[in-house]
């Protein structure tokens, strides 16, 4: 029987802040890549916020985000991931423009311009 201790083991994973594994995509999900991350200091609640505001999409329609120090990348529904990337494309977050583009995984390390 437990004593009710039901705490996640700490065995060194996850620790320092350095990037976190892959994000699993939810079924019916994919990414939308943000030109903005951590070193401008864009929180979740940013990128909510200019997708519901701005595209007028209910914010249930967005799942996990992932913030690096450069970019972004957002989990949104499938059938909406273009009109997003649209209305992200127009916004400016914290103070900067920043562009959105359908993430492609295995695309990470490929040199655009």
């Amino acid at each position: 029987a437990h004593d009710g201790d039901e705490r996640p083991r700490r065995d060194g994973a996850g620790a320092g802040r350095g990037p976190r594994g892959p994000l699993r995509q939810s079924e019916g999900m994919v990414r939308v890549r943000v030109s903005a991350g951590r070193r401008i200091g864009i929180r979740p609640g940013d990128l909510v916020g200019a997708i519901a505001n701005e595209g007028g999409l209910d914010p249930r329609s967005i799942g996990a985000i992932d913030i690096a120090d450069h970019y972004s990348l957002v989990e949104i529904d499938a059938a909406l991931a273009d009109r997003v990337a649209g209305v992200l494309g127009r916004t400016w977050l914290r103070g900067q423009r920043v562009t959105a583009v359908r993430y492609e995984p295995g695309s990470e390390g490929d040199d655009v311009g």
